[in-house]
């Protein structure tokens, strides 16, 4: 999990600042052993499915948050 964390933050710096990321990506962290393979399914889960979670950084994400509410 640390080393899948530190590419991710190599590769985009602004995870890095993100709290609740590892709690995100622990269950794939759990099931994949491949390093390479989860890094490259956790960056394709950010780009595709977290790309609108980062637009109000550090406040939460508006639009996910009304709409589990």
């Amino acid at each position: 999990m640390q080393k899948l964390l530190s590419s991710l933050a190599y590769w985009c710096p602004l995870v890095s600042q993100v709290d609740y990321l590892p709690y995100a990506f622990l269950p794939f962290a759990k099931v994949i052993s491949d390093e390479l393979l989860l890094f490259e399914i956790s960056m394709s889960f950010i780009v595709h499915w977290m790309q609108c979670w980062f637009e109000y950084y550090p406040a939460e994400p508006v639009l996910i948050v009304t709409s589990v509410e």
